[in-house]
């Protein structure tokens, strides 16, 4: 993620992919010196790079050459002054592509969602799963799930985090694609203990391993074959109730499979697609949830 430092106070800015500069209270970062403009610059993220955008009366300053109502494409090093005290100059440090990320409101750190599944856990509380979907980012704590959105707090390690959602949509839309073109095969083992599961992807293939975790997956990739027979609307097709998935591997596995358990093989499941390549990692929202139920995402 790209940041910029403040040459006097050594102030670390994380960039949004749009971010407004000026003297205005309705700028992503608020300068509040008198030559700066209310609207004085964007700095934005566009066709892969960041670019940077005066619109003041007085100018911006980059690298000491003076940059009126022009636009010019931002480099690591690149040394940029809004006004004309040292306060309101920054120098790029990092040109990282923007993403969202968690920001604790008592410490003020950050952590960068950089990858799109990530566990949140300690000893003393229930691991908190952040997945990006089509939708946007989801939490998951045990076996509930919601969509964050823009801002939104929650609990952790005894702090409050703050979401910031700082993602381009058009970044991720060539994926849909692969999504759409995607098909899943399952083989059990001849001993019928473990399940194979491979993505096929046109001529690409990615390997998920044979294994018992493996079992969740065949299980609802059923549910949802058989809802899909029967004529259910996709917004109804596949949905299971945890109890009843857990009975099913209870009986499969002849011991008992509790929601410890399921959500360990869940977890096992996401962080193999997570490091799959090529796009193993577009699948990680592959199991959907909600309150008590679960479904294939596919």
């Amino acid at each position: 993620m790209a940041t910029i430092m403040n040459y006097v106070t050594k102030e670390q800015l994380y960039l949004h992919y749009l971010h407004t500069f000026g003297r205005s209270k309705a700028n992503t970062t608020q300068i509040k010196v008198a030559d700066v403009s209310g609207d004085h610059a964007k700095i934005y993220w566009h066709e892969k790079q960041w670019l940077v955008t005066d619109r003041s009366r007085n100018g911006t300053m980059i690298n000491q050459v003076f940059v009126n109502n022009a636009t010019q494409v931002l480099a690591k090093g690149d040394i940029v002054k809004f006004g004309r005290t040292l306060d309101t100059q920054w120098i790029v440090q990092d040109l990282a592509p923007p993403a969202s990320y968690l920001r604790s409101l008592h410490t003020g750190k950050i952590l960068i969602l950089k990858d799109p599944y990530h566990v949140l856990s300690n000893e003393s509380t229930s691991a908190i799963e952040l997945l990006r979907t089509h939708q946007g980012w989801a939490f998951e704590k045990e076996s509930d799930m919601y969509y964050l959105t823009d801002k939104q707090t929650f609990d952790y390690q005894g702090e409050r985090w703050v979401f910031i959602e700082n993602e381009l949509i058009q970044e991720t839309v060539d994926y849909g694609e692969i999504k759409k073109q995607a098909s899943f095969v399952f083989t059990l083992s001849p001993d019928q203990e473990r399940v194979g599961t491979k993505i096929l992807v046109g001529e690409t293939v990615m390997d998920l391993g044979t294994h018992n975790y493996n079992f969740v997956l065949l299980m609802l990739a059923q549910q949802r074959q058989q809802d899909i027979a029967s004529g259910c609307i996709p917004k109804d097709q596949g949905w299971m109730s945890v109890k009843r998935l857990m009975d099913q591997l209870s009986k499969e596995e002849l011991r008992e499979i509790d929601q410890y358990n399921l959500n360990t093989r869940i977890r096992r499941i996401r962080k193999k697609l997570l490091v799959l390549p090529p796009y193993g990692n577009q699948f990680v929202n592959i199991i959907e949830r909600k309150r008590g139920a679960i479904r294939f995402n596919h």
